[in-house]
């Protein structure tokens, strides 16, 4: 009866503490609705919480963002809070987030509608003169949530392959195509694997997380499928026979050796047979802001690596995606926050970011 009582005390003392930490360090909420002939203030101080620069070279992209930030807005200070691992929920409970933090664009619905922890950056688009003009729309509608924009997008990445280049001239494979086919592909990989006697392998010739929409919807639509009904709002992966056909295709790939699930997906490998260091999944899912801390990882074991196109599939599909800047929606400083999240949509800021290691381009 004690043990009951006290799970009891400590789930109730565990929910207040959450309770009085979410008030801790926070402004009241910012809507974002600014009122008509509205000015924005650009200045005081911000931080920006970014956790995925893993070390002085990668921190370059948005160290030049946030100086050439402060060079237009005079008035405005920038602290870059380069945290390591990412703890942004707990942080946003605790009220410790930056005012602009870094998002992923399949997280904008859940922080924005679902947590409601985001302010809207839409009004703010003609307050501060930003002109979205030269804004692919691909990019600017995956910062979007409720007809609200909430991420201003860093860039507009998609999928490719980094690979060991060591162990291609090992088995005397050439640079893969540009325009390589999936049964191209696989045959490279065929010729990548290594297995033992013990019937383990060591080598294998890709991985990558086979749940991840931009690495699953590729096959999805790869082989002609559809898997959505925009009209009635609807999913299904297995009304459609081409749908099933591309997905099947990678489960093959799996049941084959060929292709490792990764990632979250890694539960689904069946782990006796793989004994493999990173360096000996040859062929890696990743986008170009990636680039650096992988090259480092191949250049620090003293092989050569490379970057090859995703395979081409009868009905060509490559998946892609952004990440970005978002407003935390209880900032103390709405103006500045909002005018460092949308620097991103400027020329200017573009050059920064994306002129750096770190970046995309």
């Amino acid at each position: 009866m004690m043990v009951r009582y006290l799970k009891t005390f400590t789930a109730v003392f565990l929910v207040l503490l959450f309770i009085v930490l979410s008030g801790c360090s926070r402004g009241e909420v910012q809507s974002g609705d600014l009122p008509p002939g509205y000015k924005a203030n650009v200045a005081g101080h911000i931080s920006v919480t970014y956790f995925l620069a893993a070390d002085d070279e990668s921190k370059l992209s948005l160290s030049y963002f946030a100086q050439a930030f402060q060079d237009r807005y005079k008035d405005a200070t920038v602290n870059l809070d380069f945290s390591t691992g990412d703890n942004r929920d707990a942080r946003i409970a605790s009220g410790d987030i930056g005012d602009v933090f870094f998002c992923w664009e399949d997280e904008i619905y859940r922080y924005a509608v679902e947590n409601k922890v985001l302010m809207p950056l839409s009004a703010y688009l003609e307050v501060l003169d930003i002109d979205i003009s030269n804004v692919y729309s691909g990019i600017y509608d995956l910062g979007v949530a409720d007809g609200q924009l909430y991420m201003a997008a860093r860039d507009h990445t998609h999928i490719v392959l980094f690979y060991n280049a060591t162990a291609l001239q090992e088995v005397g494979l050439d640079t893969p195509p540009e325009d390589w086919t999936w049964d191209q592909f696989k045959e490279y990989c065929r010729q990548l694997a290594r297995e033992e006697d013990d019937n383990t392998i060591t080598r294998v010739g890709a991985g990558w997380d086979v749940s991840y929409g931009p690495h699953l919807i590729p096959f999805l639509e790869g082989w002609g499928g559809k898997w959505y009904d925009q009209v009635n709002k609807r999913v299904s992966f297995v009304t459609d026979e081409k749908v099933l056909e591309g997905f099947s295709e990678q489960i093959k790939a799996m049941e084959e050796f060929l292709l490792k699930p990764e990632g979250s997906s890694s539960s689904v490998a069946i782990s006796s047979r793989y004994k493999v260091m990173n360096e000996d999944v040859v062929f890696q899912a990743g986008v170009f802001p990636g680039l650096h801390n992988t090259g480092l990882k191949y250049e620090v074991k003293g092989l050569d690596w490379n970057i090859a196109n995703w395979p081409r599939f009868p009905t060509h599909r490559v998946g892609t995606g952004a990440t970005g800047f978002a407003v935390y929606n209880r900032t103390k400083r709405p103006d500045t926050a909002a005018a460092f999240a949308l620097f991103l949509f400027t020329d200017e800021g573009q050059r920064a970011y994306n002129g750096q290691t770190g970046g995309s381009v």
